[in-house]
């Protein structure tokens, strides 16, 4: 699992989310990859206590999905979950924090599914959806 983690202030974490949305949405669409964004939980919140049961009213987290299912990526706004626990601080409060997750070998499973195997042909794909040939 790739991420990419920003600290700092509310504001800050959610531009860094939405940017990443965003690239990752257009990244799959350049690719020809269908990604399904859907709202997903995550597991260190205890399962019965308040954070968890906020996350499903105001959801913090979204992965995108695979045809099949498999979630390639996820954007996640931990909000200041990390910075209270772990003591982390942005302008003497505690800071927010939120991550966008890349599944590289999930990238690779539904790149191979795309291209039919052929990872030469993925990889090309890639490298000019990237910007890069």
């Amino acid at each position: 699992m790739r991420e990419i983690v920003c600290v700092g202030s509310a504001e800050a974490v959610r531009a860094h989310l939405d940017r990443h949305q965003e690239r990752i949405a257009s990244f799959g669409t350049a690719l020809g990859l269908t990604l399904d964004r859907r709202p997903a939980t995550d597991p260190f919140f205890e399962k019965e206590g308040p954070r968890s049961v906020m996350q499903l009213l105001a959801p913090a987290k979204d992965e995108y999905l695979h045809t099949d299912g498999t979630a390639v990526a996820s954007t996640n706004n931990h909000r200041n979950f990390f910075g209270e626990r772990r003591a982390i601080r942005h302008e003497g409060r505690p800071a927010f924090t939120g991550c966008v997750a890349f599944g590289l070998e999930r990238w690779v499973h539904a790149l191979g599914d795309l291209f039919e195997g052929d990872l030469a042909a993925a990889h090309r794909a890639v490298r000019q959806a990237g910007g890069r040939t």
